[in-house]
């Protein structure tokens, strides 16, 4: 027989008890993908018990190296709420002018089908693996900015003497971002130099 779980690939498996309160029972609240985590926090903030699977992603801010982190739900447009108040819940849906996102509570050949905690299993594991590939990444983020090159400030015009293969040959800055710089060799030949390596000598001022 076919469970509302295995519609929606929530298939069992074996794992440790969560050591918090008995097993319960979820409905399930359907919303748009972009409303899920913050349908969420708003019934969470009405005294609702809710839940729904959420991991850090990283993005890149446009035009920048910077990234930032934001919440992302592992399985947009599905929240859960604890079945003890699905009245309450149906009663939101119902309400003109709601406080919270726009929402439905789904329903299975016309009744409402109760999710029972071990169905939310793997759904579980899943979230605990994101958070721990999270830090994981935070946490090789932070070791990278810790041996980062800081930034120099080379002034526009500085000469240069360089060295290595720019050996014998005398440069002008004409760029510089702090990360890197721009030298123009012999008035024909411009060159992306780091700049810390014109700040630390590697490259010598001349």
């Amino acid at each position: 027989m076919t469970t509302i779980a295995d519609q929606l690939g929530l298939a069992r498996q074996s794992v440790a008890p969560m050591p918090t309160t008995p097993p319960q029972r979820w409905c399930i609240l359907r919303t748009s993908p972009g409303r899920t985590l913050s349908l969420a926090k708003s019934l969470a903030g009405a005294g609702f018990t809710i839940w729904t699977p959420s991991e850090v992603q990283t993005r890149r801010r446009p035009r920048t190296r910077t990234v930032r982190e934001v919440d992302a739900p592992i399985l947009p447009s599905f929240v859960f709420a604890s079945a003890d108040r699905v009245h309450d819940l149906r009663r939101i849906t119902m309400l003109e002018m709601s406080p919270h996102p726009q929402f439905s509570i789904f329903q299975h050949g016309g009744k409402v089908p109760l999710i029972a905690e071990r169905e939310l299993a793997r759904l579980r594991a899943e979230e605990a693996d994101a958070q721990r590939r999270s830090a994981l990444k935070r946490a090789e983020r932070a070791r990278r900015e810790r041996g980062a090159r800081p930034k120099a400030a080379i002034p526009i015009g500085q000469k240069v003497d360089g060295t290595g293969p720019w050996s014998g040959l005398t440069g002008t800055v004409t760029e510089c971002d702090g990360r890197t710089a721009i030298v123009l060799f012999g008035g024909i030949l411009p060159v992306t130099i780091d700049a810390w390596k014109l700040a630390s000598g590697e490259v010598i001022a001349a």
